[in-house]
């Protein structure tokens, strides 16, 4: 995962609001990779983030981190 990865993600993001409050808002038990979401608005909404953020570069680690540092930026 790299930087460029983290602000071309950020810059997509501003196109999706409603996937950048999920990754705002996101507070699963197990993290983004492991928690399974219940409610299908949530599980559209994990669906449509993979499809617009993962470019097949990702270990389940970086994804991980990745996720954990957008969080993070869009929280301020």
């Amino acid at each position: 995962m790299s930087e460029q990865q983290v602000l071309t993600a950020l810059a997509l993001l501003r196109e999706y609001p409603e996937i950048e409050d999920y990754i705002r808002t996101f507070n699963g038990v197990y993290g983004f990779l492991y928690t399974e979401e219940t409610e299908p608005e949530r599980i559209e909404l994990n669906k449509q983030m993979i499809t617009l953020l993962d470019d097949d570069s990702h270990s389940g680690a970086s994804w991980g981190c990745m996720l954990r540092i957008i969080q993070d930026r869009l929280k301020g």
